[in-house]
């Protein structure tokens, strides 16, 4: 089963007003991390400011843990899934 979190962390330094975001995808045993982050190519595999896998799929930003923000298992998160691939 397919399934897409959004999930969030507060930033660091401005965490009371501002949190990042990103999409984590589980599906067929893995799990896989999509982010839009303020650098470009820190590491790879990345596609410009898009990078796959920058951190560990929970782990938060520097202030504080994660939560999930939505889950989809349905159509829409094969969908989405598809999209992110």
């Amino acid at each position: 089963m397919t399934t897409v979190e959004l999930r969030a962390a507060k930033i660091p330094k401005i965490g009371w007003i501002a949190v990042h975001c990103w999409f984590v995808v589980r599906a067929e045993n893995t799990e896989t991390r999509w982010e839009i982050w303020q650098n470009r190519s820190v590491r790879e595999p990345s596609w410009g400011h898009l990078h796959k896998n920058l951190m560990a799929v929970n782990q938060g930003v520097g202030n504080g843990d994660s939560w999930a923000i939505a889950t989809w298992t349905d159509q829409t998160a094969i969908t989405l899934a598809t999209i992110l691939k």
